[in-house]
């Protein structure tokens, strides 16, 4: 972004945090190591398949000996799942003493833990939208046009009102006299 002109959105702010680190000299070396014999693990693999279609076999039976059905090994999304709901269960009540709590009153902590995120999502929506607004009245301030697209066929020109700036409350100060506004 350059300094002393207007942004056109606030996309660039978020992309800032996203850029990728460049990857060092010794990271790349090990990258196309990797990719080279993942290449040549693929073209082993091509050369087998061709050389499984010269041989003949019955018609009645298939070619494939079973290696068309993969077998996965290793928990399965059911299990993860479980593993996941008893790696939390672990985290917030395990070592919780309720012994002060007969009531068994809600944690203040934890519902603040679990309310947080989805609040800041939703302030950081709300704020770039003030952003976005602000961005379009310092643009109409400024002088600078809006971008439009190429049209196809010129059309009659209709008479629009002027839009005052997207302040708010400017609908309650749009009929008053600037010294009864400043007063």
């Amino acid at each position: 972004m350059q300094l002393g002109k207007i942004p056109d959105d606030i996309k660039p702010f978020y992309d800032r945090f996203n850029a990728e680190t460049p990857l060092s000299p010794e990271e790349e070396a090990a990258k196309k190591a990797a990719e080279e014999e993942e290449g040549g693990k693929k073209k082993k693999k091509g050369e087998k398949k061709k050389d499984g279609k010269k041989k003949k076999g019955k018609k009645g039976k298939d070619d494939d000996d079973g290696a068309g059905a993969i077998a996965k090994i290793g928990p399965s999304e059911v299990v993860q799942k479980f593993d996941e709901q008893y790696a939390d269960f672990n985290e917030d009540w395990v070592n919780r003493d309720e012994t002060d709590n007969p009531k068994q009153e809600h944690d203040v902590a934890l519902a603040k833990l679990e309310v947080m995120p989805l609040l800041e999502e939703e302030y950081k929506t709300s704020v770039d939208e003030m952003i976005k607004m602000e961005l379009e009245n310092m643009k109409t301030l400024s002088g600078q046009k809006k971008k439009k697209g190429k049209k196809g066929k010129k059309k009659k020109k209709k008479k629009k009102k002027k839009k005052g700036l997207k302040l708010p409350g400017y609908k309650m100060i749009k009929d008053l006299a600037i010294k009864e506004i400043l007063v």
